[in-house]
């Protein structure tokens, strides 16, 4: 049931917004999904929760009709099930119900993640649940960090806290620990700054070399 409501869901898309948008084109406003079709004939295939109705257009000897389904066959199929819901028999039409394990969640249509109120456009979209995206829209400021550094931090960490400003930074185990006397540990090197360590500093000079006068040339 679950799987059977998502492909529902995702035929309903074709007439509102799809290939079988000519059948809201033609006046049909009522909850439905549908298929077109198109190889040498044109087909439309929709249905109601009450009643399903198939549309073909093609020629008997099997020629090439050179039209599409949603052209030919779903302006049909929207003329006909216009008529027909008129009738007793299939005037009770409502929208499919969602069984359980089912979820709707709002999310930007070109990431398919989750929707950010900085999102453009957003659609609302069905999943088993459990399946359903948890990152927020990436396109629109859903997975951006404040600053580049707070984002390396996350990733590869960062130094220990700062102690608020005006307090002494005690490091437990030095002497001068005991009195309060402010002292400056020496800070763990993150991953990231490890990693680039192997290379070396420029800035550093080699012990060995003699120095350059001011006025040699480089």
């Amino acid at each position: 049931a679950r799987v059977a409501y998502l492909v529902d869901s995702v035929l309903k898309d074709v007439l509102n917004r799809g290939t079988g948008a000519s059948v809201r084109a033609k006046g049909f406003t009522l909850p439905a999904a549908g298929k077109t079709g198109t190889s040498r004939d044109g087909w439309f295939a929709g249905f109601t929760n009450n009643l399903v109705c198939v549309i073909w257009i093609g020629f008997d000897d099997n020629r090439d009709l050179g039209l599409p389904g949603g052209t030919t066959a779903a302006p049909i199929w929207a003329d006909f099930m216009i008529r027909a819901t008129a009738l007793p028999a299939y005037r009770a039409v409502r929208d499919f119900p969602m069984p359980g394990g089912v979820q709707s969640v709002a999310i930007d249509p070109e990431s398919l993640e989750l929707a950010t109120p900085n999102c453009p456009t957003t659609k609302d979209e069905v999943y088993v649940a459990g399946s359903a995206p948890t990152q927020m829209c990436e396109l629109h400021n859903g997975g951006i960090v404040s600053s580049t550094g707070s984002f390396l931090s996350h990733i590869f960490g960062g130094g220990e806290p700062r102690p608020p400003t005006g307090q002494p930074e005690v490091v437990p185990g030095a002497e001068d620990a005991r009195v309060g006397v402010e002292t400056t540990p020496e800070k763990k090197k993150s991953a990231l700054q490890k990693i680039f360590g192997i290379f070396g500093d420029k800035k550093k000079k080699d012990p060995d070399k003699p120095k350059r006068d001011q006025g040699d040339s480089p």
